[in-house]
């Protein structure tokens, strides 16, 4: 059972009137066609909660698929549709269909036209809605698309379009591929066009902008991408849940049969729009033999520019600031992206002039390398928080840094500590680096295992932290959300900043080309590592192989030998520890990251994007990075869907450049030590 607290109107709203539609074309599957009442009609839904859509279907001589297509709009059952057909004077069985929907249909004609260019333009200017599309004769809705449409509008109002996903399907019904809506900004769609970011059915367009171009009757076939160049100059297209449409692929589509004459109406259309690099890889690409190529759209190329420079600010204000960290271990910075962050985060204060004592209460057989790394004068305490708070103490810090507080043991000896410092040391302040909201974590585990252990890990947790984060000076987490999540849990908190993870991007990327397999990087010691890999296995990797057998899933990351052998299978490797990840990553064509739950920044991610990796994730590894479906990476909870996402990213060189660049640009502008360092000076001037 789906939960509904926290649904708006709008949104149940919704759920209602696809579910009353669906089960109407199912109901109504062996009832005659020439109804009373349009095919689909949802007494439920009324016209006026929901925008006007008009759509327009063009044919000419295609009387074996046109039913289909009529069904699908018709059977929407959506209660505020214009339904338009232009036909050019088919001389095959067309006019007879389109007759026995006649009482169902505004406004139809059949007469002879200059083409489909003049259909659509005709349609056009009888259209009364507010979003408006064309859906050819032998292309078709997929059931509930119309409100999906209706909701993605209503959300995104100052839109140009509003876009879902097609299926893409050929003439035995077999589903060839689905293009996802993605990198819909119009330097992108005009140089690198090639029919993967945007599918003409599944796309939705204000109908008052279209009217403003219209149709260009001298297009044949890129009449769409002509009207969309047009639209984008004056706002964005922005993309919907879910699979809008479906787009038949025969050998009687001119975009089939005429494949040379498309690509030069292609090239003459970019040139005359500007994109003059674009045509000119498409000419050598598609007429002398060249490489497929892709060109940097200038929205990212002009982000990019000075973002990639890895200097440091030099007036942070920490100067002779003296800072004692206390932590479990050493940071083991090839283990965890948590110790990664705390060593990024050590190292730019001491260059910036900090004076950095570090402590830990936990030995290991790598110490001496990871001092080495640290670089700074390290002690081994005793496990005691008294003991440990005496010592530290003594010192006289300007600043006590907790953190790594993964378990409810140490985080209740880190708060003895604490208490300790607060009458040893009155005058330190005291920094409580949380990172996670660690109950919020335990929780999410437990909705999904209903382990009563769970529960009780996530009570232990939220009852240290409330003790812990009201005593303390300043509370650190990584991202907006848990800094939300703390301060509703725990309103009497210290003041909560956010400081993320940091990664380094890198510049020069290895091509797509090179590339083999997909991967998804853990430490597999942690729980919500190994079940996200045990779930990718079992819901996700199925879909995958059974459509491409040639592909691996690898699992890099501590413990994968060790935790995960229930896990070895033909398309599984468990990859385990590498010592150079940087290298091994550049491998891989694709990362996943299946977690079901956790919280805070997952370090995986935004190492992936660091390294120019295109990413497709669950919104719960997406969570805090800002991250958009389709822009930086593909997001979705669906199994099927993020195979078939996945499969997107794998084979389509467009989606990939785009998804590795915006991956690349966000760190650099989000998560980079540049952006980073003027995180910590404002988190020291207020200090």
């Amino acid at each position: 059972m789906i939960p509904l607290q926290g649904w708006n109107d709008e949104t149940l709203q919704l759920c209602r009137d696809i579910a009353n539609s669906v089960l109407h074309q199912i109901q109504t599957r062996s009832i005659p066609i020439d109804l009373a009442t349009p095919p689909g009609a949802n007494p439920q839904a009324t016209a006026s909660h929901w925008p006007r859509i008009t759509i327009v279907t063009p044919s000419f001589n295609q009387g074996q698929y046109i039913e289909k297509t009529i069904r699908s709009i018709l059977d929407q059952g959506y209660p505020n549709l214009e339904y338009i057909i232009m036909d050019g004077g088919s001389t095959d069985q067309t006019v007879e269909v389109i007759r026995k929907y006649d009482a169902h249909i505004d406004h139809w004609v059949s007469a002879p036209d200059d083409g489909q260019s003049d259909a659509i333009n005709k349609g056009l200017n009888l259209a009364t809605g507010e979003i408006f599309n064309w859906i050819n004769s032998d292309d078709w809705l997929e059931p509930g698309a119309l409100f999906r449409v209706a909701q993605t509008w209503r959300e995104n109002r100052g839109a140009a379009g509003w876009v879902g996903a097609c299926q893409r399907v050929d003439p035995e019904g077999y589903q060839l591929n689905v293009v996802y809506p993605n990198s819909l900004g119009r330097s992108n769609l005009g140089q690198n066009w090639n029919g993967r970011q945007i599918y003409q059915p599944a796309c939705f367009i204000d109908t008052a902008l279209a009217k403003r171009f219209g149709v260009d009757v001298g297009l044949h076939y890129c009449m769409d991408q002509d009207l969309y160049f047009q639209m984008l100059e004056h706002a964005p297209f922005v993309s919907g849940q879910g699979i809008w449409a479906s787009a038949l692929i025969h050998p009687d589509a001119k975009t089939t049969a005429d494949r040379d004459k498309l690509h030069r109406e292609v090239i003459k259309l970019q040139h005359k729009r500007g994109f003059n690099e674009g045509a000119e890889v498409r000419e050598s690409f598609c007429f002398q033999g060249g490489p497929p190529g892709f060109v940097i759209p200038d929205d990212i190329k002009n982000r990019l520019k000075g973002q990639l420079d890895p200097g440091l600010m030099e007036d942070m204000h920490v100067k002779g600031l003296r800072i004692a960290v206390i932590s479990n271990f050493l940071p083991r910075h090839d283990v965890s992206a948590a110790n990664h962050r705390l060593l990024s985060i050590l190292h730019l204060l001491q260059q910036g002039g900090a004076e950095i004592e570090y402590y830990y209460f936990f030995a290991t057989e790598q110490d001496k390398r990871y001092a080495r790394d640290l670089g700074l004068p390290c002690h081994k305490l005793p496990a005691s928080g008294e003991a440990a708070a005496r010592i530290i103490g003594g010192t006289r810090p300007d600043v006590l840094w907790q953190s790594n507080l993964w378990t409810t043991q140490f985080l209740g000896l880190q708060l003895q500590t604490l208490l300790e410092v607060r009458k040893t040391a009155p005058q330190t302040s005291i920094i409580v680096d949380t990172m996670d909201f660690h109950s919020r974590k335990f929780m999410r585990r437990h909705l999904l295992s209903k382990q009563a252990e769970d529960l009780q890990t996530a009570r232990e947790f939220l009852a240290l932290e409330r003790k812990t984060y009201p005593l303390a000076d300043r509370i650190l987490t990584v991202s907006e959300q848990e800094r939300e999540a703390i301060l509703t849990e725990i309103p009497d908190s210290a003041p909560v900043s956010v400081v993320p993870n940091i990664h380094s991007p890198v510049i020069n990327i290895t091509p797509m080309h090179d590339r083999r397999n997909i991967v998804f990087l853990g430490n597999y010691s942690v729980n919500h590592n190994a079940d996200a890999a045990r779930h990718f296995v079992s819901k996700i990797l199925p879909h995958i192989v059974r459509r491409r057998s040639d592909i691996r899933l690898h699992l890099v990351g501590q413990d994968a030998q060790t935790a995960l052998q229930d896990l070895r299978a033909p398309a599984v490797k468990l990859v385990g520890y590498v010592p150079d990840l940087a290298a091994t990553m550049s491998r891989y064509r694709a990362f996943v990251c299946p977690m079901t739950y956790g919280s805070g920044l997952k370090g995986k991610i935004g190492m992936a994007a660091s390294l120019g990796i295109p990413i497709i994730t669950t919104s719960i590894g997406a969570e805090g990075f800002g991250f958009t479906d389709g822009v930086e990476c593909f997001i979705t909870d669906d199994h099927e869907e993020f195979a078939l996402k996945t499969l997107q990213v794998y084979d389509d060189r467009i989606t990939w450049y785009n998804f590795s660049l915006q991956g690349v640009l966000a760190v650099a502008e989000r998560f980079s030590p540049r952006a980073i360092s003027s995180t910590l000076k404002t988190l020291f001037e207020n200090r």
